[in-house]
């Protein structure tokens, strides 16, 4: 056994993570992006662009109301209601709290 465990020692010794919780943690986020998406796609298009302009291009309110051709105070009430339009829709794809309910591999 001295001699086993010397050749055992002579090997360079590496380390391998367990990919499995990036794995889960990757698959995951497709589910709450694709969660997202369809919630994304139920909001009408003023909400749409309120959310792309000042969530996803990050331009200020200001900027955004410009683009939109609307005064500032429209734009933060807008996103406001888009943002919680956006929850609401994401929740009801699951209903019970559980983002994986709905899925046949929960």
């Amino acid at each position: 056994m001295l001699r086993h465990q010397r050749a055992l020692d002579r090997l360079p010794r590496t380390w391998v993570p367990d990919h499995a919780d990036a794995v889960v943690a990757h698959l995951d986020d497709q589910r709450r992006l694709s969660d997202v998406e369809r919630a994304f796609a139920g909001l009408n298009p003023a909400d749409q662009d309120v959310i792309a302009l000042c969530v996803w291009q990050g331009l200020e309110y200001a900027d955004a109301a410009l683009t939109l051709g609307v005064p500032v105070g429209t734009v933060r009430s807008r996103l406001s209601r888009a943002r919680g339009r956006l929850t609401t829709l994401t929740e009801q794809q699951h209903p019970e709290g559980n983002p994986q309910a709905g899925s046949k591999d929960a």
